[in-house]
């Protein structure tokens, strides 16, 4: 069953642009078992930011969390001097375009 991970936290305002540059300068390779990340903005709140990332299963993530000190989704909030907070969600159901 594929995985979610939900990292948040607030961005001092100051450095949103350094946050959302270093996102975007993350490169492959990926962990096995990584399928895509995307950078979230809150329209509410400028300074609210989210990364969701989806894994093949659980079983990866958790060999991908042994296999570093930090994962790097929290390593990016932690190097903005912000603790984010982390939770994980099993994808229950999905919607793709190319289905209908």
């Amino acid at each position: 069953m594929e995985i979610v991970t939900v990292v948040e936290g607030r961005i001092p305002s100051k450095k949103v642009a350094d946050f959302e540059a270093a996102y975007a300068a993350i490169k492959p390779p990926f962990p096995e078992g990584f399928v895509m990340s995307t950078l979230l903005h809150s329209t509410k709140d400028a300074r609210a930011y989210r990364i969701q990332t989806k894994w093949k299963n659980q079983g990866l993530l958790e060999s991908y969390k042994k296999s570093t000190d930090t994962p790097m989704a929290i390593a990016l909030f932690r190097r903005f001097g912000v603790e984010p907070q982390f939770e994980l969600f099993e994808v229950a159901k999905s919607l793709q375009k190319e289905q209908f």
